[in-house]
């Protein structure tokens, strides 16, 4: 006897995966309340930097605090950023082999981007 689907658990079966949606739904919350405040202080920032030389920014990025909110909102910014895409992936694209292929690329191409900017921020700063 075959067992009857929501579409909800259907379209997680789909897309390879069998776990809630919950946790992905308050992880997009709080990286984009994390982001919030760091967004500003990044903006700030950086019109404060506005005309310096690259010494200055060198001189900046030295300072333990600021070294530490631009390692945070690249991590915090590349987390979300991964997350929203793969919604987008999720929701528009069909076939599950090329849906798993893409999710995967987007995970790769995320954990390369957290890791060569935290690779600049610590040879830039120290």
């Amino acid at each position: 006897m075959s067992e009857v689907q929501t579409p909800s658990a259907k379209a997680s079966d789909e897309a390879g995966h069998n776990q809630g949606g919950t946790s992905h739904w308050w992880g997009q919350r709080l990286s984009a309340i994390v982001l919030a405040p760091l967004m500003l202080w990044f903006v700030f920032s950086a019109l404060g930097l506005v005309g310096a030389d690259h010494s200055a920014f060198v001189i900046w990025l030295s300072f333990p605090v600021n070294a530490l909110l631009m390692a945070l909102m690249v991590v915090t910014l590349f987390y979300h950023s991964q997350q929203g895409m793969k919604v987008i992936v999720e929701d528009y694209i069909k076939n599950v082999a090329i849906k798993l292929t893409t999710l995967m690329i987007l995970k790769v191409f995320a954990c390369i981007g957290v890791i060569s900017s935290l690779l600049a921020i610590f040879f830039i700063a120290f």
